[in-house]
């Protein structure tokens, strides 16, 4: 091997080599949310660690309509929307609330690694926004929110129940995650297994 060929060998790998780390460090997080329900989604707002949203959660999802929300290099993360119509206990609206945490570059580069993506669906009360547009209030209330997430393996996802319809979510295991949402009336003849499955990410 002349000198010049190993020279572009080396530099070939050193190319591979940022490369492969350059697309370890990226992440893209798409949320879908179906809307099969009677009820409209509205007044969204988000809460994002790091990374930037490359396609902006509708302003209005009504029902039988479908929309996806698109993170890229978002660690975790929270979308809000308000379920218009519908009221918990309290009489106060109801508010969807989506969050997500992916498992960290370095994790992935550990062949064994037990780290998972961890998303979380919470039926919240609330007379005014939850989501706060306050750096240190957005992040306290993803804290106290995400806590009882599920890891994107668990096959049962989430399933919710208000008192007038049902809300499911499930997310996929890759290192660029779909998160699934359904919404749909509970007068639907849909049993929980089947309303699950519909959605499943796989």
């Amino acid at each position: 091997m002349t000198p010049e060929v190993a020279v572009i060998n080396l530099f070939s790998k050193i190319l591979l080599n940022a490369t492969f780390l350059k697309n370890l460090t990226k992440t893209t997080v798409t949320i879908l949310i179906e809307n099969n329900s009677s009820f409209s989604l509205t007044n969204p707002t988000n809460y994002l660690k790091s990374g930037i949203s490359v396609n902006s959660a509708g302003p209005i999802i009504s029902p039988k309509c479908t929309t996806q929300f698109v993170v890229k290099n978002g660690k975790k993360g929270m979308l809000c929307y308000k379920i218009e119509g519908s009221y918990g206990p309290n009489k106060d609206p109801y508010y969807l609330l989506i969050s997500w945490k992916v498992k960290s570059w370095k994790s992935k580069l550990k062949r064994f690694s037990r780290s998972k993506n961890q998303f979380c669906l919470v039926l919240h009360e609330s007379k005014e926004l939850p989501l706060l547009r306050v750096s240190n209030k957005m992040k306290n209330f993803f804290e106290s929110k995400h806590k009882n997430y599920k890891y994107s393996n668990d096959r049962d996802g989430f399933h919710l129940e208000g008192k007038k319809f049902r809300v499911g979510a499930t997310m996929s295991s890759n290192d660029s995650p779909i998160i699934k949402i359904s919404l749909e009336d509970c007068k639907s003849r849909t049993n929980k297994r089947s309303f699950i499955k519909k959605f499943l990410c796989y």
